[in-house]
């Protein structure tokens, strides 16, 4: 059986070499069906079209990591936006410019702490159990992933998930959707742990 990976991913684990367990992690089963997830719900709100404003002036993206399964997805369905990437790791941030989408014109990358920071416009968060809930202006559309994987099957607290939670209800809770602009929300089980995403406005 053969295998290959892309050339930008091969850049960076010879760039890199220290990365590459935390890179395939990225392009694991689950991140890439969550990452898909998202993008097959939103395109629904948008064709359905629930959100009046379609998020295509500018989307932000907190806890980016890589950006590599997400961002193809995003230009897929808004070709035309502003993409803003956000997150507190600089080599990440050096390889999401330099290697993934050095040509990406509309795509900038930051290294910053989403938790100093005030979201407007579209916010995505698939790291929401990484860090307290971001501050948001009131209409922001907010397109957030957690879970409640608070240990690992061997009973190891997984000490990176600061901020799980039991359900779809809390999360939503916790970044003050309006409940009449809560345009989806589910879960999927992945067995060790519940995946959950709501997507909705602001309060």
């Amino acid at each position: 059986m053969k295998f290959g990976i892309d050339p930008a991913t091969a850049t960076v684990i010879k760039r890199y070499p220290h990365r590459a367990e935390d890179l395939v992690k990225s392009f694991s089963d689950r991140q890439v069906i969550c990452k898909h997830w998202l993008a097959e719900e939103l395109d629904k709100i948008i064709k359905r079209g629930i959100k009046k404003d379609r998020p295509d002036k500018r989307i932000y993206v907190a806890g980016c990591w890589y950006g590599n399964v997400l961002v193809p997805l995003i230009t897929d369905m808004f070709p035309d936006c502003d993409i803003r990437m956000h997150d507190i790791n600089e080599q990440v941030i050096k390889i999401v410019k330099n290697i993934y989408f050095p040509d990406l014109d509309q795509l900038k990358a930051s290294v910053l702490d989403s938790q100093h920071f005030s979201y407007n416009d579209t916010l995505i968060n698939t790291s929401c159990e990484h860090m307290k809930p971001l501050k948001c202006t009131s209409g922001t559309l907010m397109i957030l992933q957690s879970n409640d994987y608070t240990h690992d099957k061997d009973g190891t607290a997984i000490n990176d998930h600061i901020n799980c939670v039991k359900d779809v209800d809390e999360l939503i809770a916790q970044y003050k959707m309006r409940e009449d602009k809560i345009f989806y929300k589910g879960e999927k089980d992945f067995v060790t742990y519940k995946r959950f995403m709501a997507i909705g406005l602001r309060k």
